[in-house]
């Protein structure tokens, strides 16, 4: 089943946080099954968001209907949508995924980290895959299959990176705080 991956992360962020999971089996399940379909969807927008910026990059350099570096502003662009999307998917899935809602605030620093890093691996892997990548010529179709599930380790490790990230940052005040008291 495909909520097997996010069914996972809430039991890391749950044993991130210390708490044991309260919710249902359905519960847990139906909010797995969400945010793989958000995931899902942020993610063949991201490959569509790639796709067409490069071709029409392309298209605005060969034609001279715009200045010469309006394909570069097109390019920086699909970059900002990008990472607006990814930051909202991240911060949903952080607000969401755990038991515990109302820990932080709903638009955190660990978002901002995660997102810029998974733009980032996006950026670089798309452009390992078009330059260097010989997947194809060894693998065949399947290579396509195994590059993506690459890009989805990495985003993943990204995701527990910025989860880390916030729930450092919540022990850190925890105990500025019982230092102050």
């Amino acid at each position: 089943m495909s909520t097997n991956g996010f069914n996972t992360l809430i039991k890391t962020f749950n044993s991130c946080h210390k708490v044991i999971e309260n919710r249902g089996f359905f519960q847990t399940r139906i909010t797995a099954l969400i945010l793989t379909l958000i995931f899902s969807a942020v993610t063949i927008f991201a490959i569509i968001l790639s796709t067409i910026s490069g071709v029409l990059i392309d298209w605005i350099n060969s034609s001279n209907y715009f200045f010469n570096d309006f394909g570069y502003y097109t390019y920086i662009f699909s970059i900002v949508i990008l990472f607006i999307i990814f930051y909202l998917v991240i911060t949903s899935i952080y607000y969401f995924a755990p038991v515990i809602h109302n820990k932080w605030k709903f638009f955190s620093s660990g978002s901002t980290i995660a997102s810029l890093g998974c733009v980032a691996i996006s950026l670089v892997f798309s452009y390992y895959l078009n330059n260097f990548s010989t997947y194809n010529k060894i693998y065949g179709s399947i290579g396509v299959l195994i590059a993506f599930m690459g890009w989805v380790y990495l985003i993943s490790a990204i995701l527990l990176i910025g989860f880390e990230w916030n729930t450092s940052i919540d022990i850190a005040l925890k105990k500025v705080k019982q230092k102050i008291s």
